[in-house]
């Protein structure tokens, strides 16, 4: 009797360790899917964040263009509103790019484009000459995640629509 007494002990603390075991595989497959889902969903939180910020910078720049097109000139560039009056919500192009919420850095790089005479297109070819109403515009944000480096860039190019519709 006394034999069979340890002999069922022992067989159930086999049990208990084994469950434990279990138990602990089973936490620890859990607990790395919802860390991985938190970061995830915070990863895709700050690439949104980024993604609102290129879209800012293109509606920003269109904006520009309907103002005054002279204002888009050759360079890197980042908004600034004008601060002189707190009415105000005109935007100035300041030379340089520009950290935002010391997270994200936004740059407008602005360049001139060639067309090829006979079709119209742009082109790369240097022997074209410089389209004066056109523009590349590349609007780029960078942002640093878990070590990384991602950036979100919008290319459009800018035309002298509303002057040459408007005069």
């Amino acid at each position: 009797m006394i034999n069979i007494f340890f002999k069922e002990k022992a067989q159930s603390l086999v049990e208990v360790v084994i469950a434990i075991g279990l138990i602990s595989i089973v936490f620890t497959g859990s607990w790395k899917v919802i860390h991985n889902s938190y970061m995830s969903i915070n990863e895709e939180l700050v690439g949104t964040k980024a993604h609102y910020l290129v879209i800012e910078g293109v509606e920003g720049i269109r904006s520009l263009r309907d103002e005054d097109w002279n204002k888009i000139v050759d360079g890197t560039w980042h908004f600034e509103f004008d601060e002189s009056d707190p009415e105000s919500k005109v935007l100035n192009m300041i030379e340089g790019e520009e950290l935002i919420e010391d997270v994200y850095s936004r740059r407008i790089e602005i360049s001139s484009v060639r067309r090829d005479p006979s079709t119209g297109k742009i082109s790369e070819d240097t022997n074209y000459e410089i389209d004066p109403e056109t523009k590349l515009v590349e609007i780029i944000v960078q942002w640093e995640y878990v070590g990384e480096t991602k950036t979100d860039i919008e290319r459009i190019y800018l035309t002298k629509v509303v002057e040459m519709l408007y005069g």
